[in-house]
């Protein structure tokens, strides 16, 4: 879904026909039961908010340069792009494909830098080559309540993200909502553009 190909040659082709909002999947930190002061282990390196808001670490925990802490916060600053560019969505989808291309440190890839996947620096740095505002998506972030660790405050962004998710029953990733309707496609791209253009 963000890989070049897709950025380069579909977008530009449906962006202004398409009513298009990013969603993620949000972990609720307290059913998860990391918001106890006994918390499980996993929580330490998956929730921030003070355990509000998780993400599973995608390397396995303690085990990796990427935390689901740090995957939540990203997606947090997607949200947050997006929501603050409004009127620049193709620069949106730019952004988040040079995360994924840049910023995870896949094989292969052309990582930004080596010690700093998934952060505030590299998604600074993705912001400028796709022509958005760091800025901007900042204050949303703050706006929203913020994402520090021991924070024990709400973000509002992340909390839509919890309800949506609870009220629409998505219940794995990927998953896509076509007129308020959860949408069976498998994850290729032909199948998510078939769905999109039915």
């Amino acid at each position: 879904f963000v890989k070049p190909l897709w950025v380069q040659h579909v977008v530009p082709k449906i962006i202004d026909h398409v009513n298009f909002q990013p969603r993620y999947f949000v972990w609720d930190g307290t059913l998860l039961g990391c918001r106890d002061p006994d918390q499980p282990h996993h929580c330490e390196d998956a929730c921030h908010n003070a355990g509000r808001y998780c993400h599973f670490d995608p390397d396995g925990f303690n085990s990796g340069k990427i935390s689901g802490r740090d995957v939540s916060k990203e997606n947090l600053r997607q949200l947050c792009a997006f929501k603050a560019n409004q009127d620049q969505q193709d620069k949106w989808w730019k952004y988040i494909s040079l995360v994924a291309e840049r910023c995870t440190g896949k094989e292969g890839g052309d990582t930004f830098d080596n010690d700093h996947y998934y952060t505030e620096k590299c998604s600074e740095k993705m912001h400028e080559d796709a022509g958005l505002t760091f800025s901007k998506t900042q204050k949303c972030i703050e706006d929203a309540g913020g994402y520090d660790n021991d924070k024990d405050k709400i973000n509002s962004e992340l909390q839509e993200e919890l309800e949506l998710r609870k009220n629409k029953d998505i219940e794995r990733l990927p998953s896509l909502i076509v007129n308020g309707r959860n949408v069976d496609f498998g994850v290729s791209n032909l199948n998510i553009l078939s769905a999109v253009c039915a």
